[in-house]
């Protein structure tokens, strides 16, 4: 689910809802919620939690983000 984060935290999504479908999805079935600033309580029930860096980025040059590179 990319950027689930932010329809969280932008209020679009309750993040009840995506707490009840952390818990109460199949055994087997492995969910990938993408996003900054994921809730401790996302956190929590999470097996993998992962944060990216950047070291090096064009915008640091003033380079804005362009079609079919950055989205």
């Amino acid at each position: 689910m990319d950027e689930i984060m932010a329809a969280v935290n932008g209020g679009f999504l309750p993040l009840e809802e995506v707490v009840e479908l952390v818990k109460t999805k199949p055994l087997k079935l492995e969910l990938v919620l993408t996003g900054r600033d994921a809730p401790s309580k996302l956190i929590e029930l999470a097996d993998y939690v992962s944060e990216i860096t950047a070291c090096k980025h064009p915008m640091k040059k003033g380079i804005m983000a362009r079609e079919g590179i950055e989205y």
